[in-house]
């Protein structure tokens, strides 16, 4: 964002340098989860990417399930990002990556993103959760 202030200078913001990454690839049939702990104070997250994959053996259809981003703790916190994965037996596997995102989630809160139940019977799900801290 460029913004040109009353002395005619130009002052550009960026994203901090320092991002942290969370990754979760757990063994079949089991929930993928990611939580970045609260930052305590005044910080909040910001999600700048979310990833995930899922599989399934070729035997085993994937029932309706949620891959969410909350803020707050696994299981409990409010949704603020949310996709809706079926699968057939006969799909091999979904990939999704979202990047250049800017969700900024509530000060001093945990930020998590997961599968919202662990997959079927033969199946594999993965997680990625990329961003930075703000201190407002």
């Amino acid at each position: 964002i460029a913004e040109v202030n009353s002395t005619k200078q130009l002052q550009v913001s960026t994203q901090p340098d320092a991002t942290w990454v969370l990754n979760h690839t757990p063994t079949t049939a089991t929930q993928a989860t990611v939580t970045k702990a609260a930052g305590g104070g005044t910080v909040k997250h910001v999600a700048t990417s979310l990833a995930f994959f899922v599989a399934v053996d070729g035997t085993h259809a994937q029932t309706i399930i949620f891959v969410n981003l909350r803020d707050g703790a696994t299981g409990a916190g409010t949704i603020i990002w949310s996709l809706t994965v079926l699968m057939t037996a006969t799909e091999a596997s979904k990939y999704f990556g979202l990047s250049g995102l800017k969700i900024v989630g509530s000060a001093n809160t945990a930020m998590t993103f997961e599968f919202s139940a662990a997959g079927v019977t033969g199946s594999l799900q993965a997680v990625s959760l990329t961003g930075y801290d703000l201190a407002s």
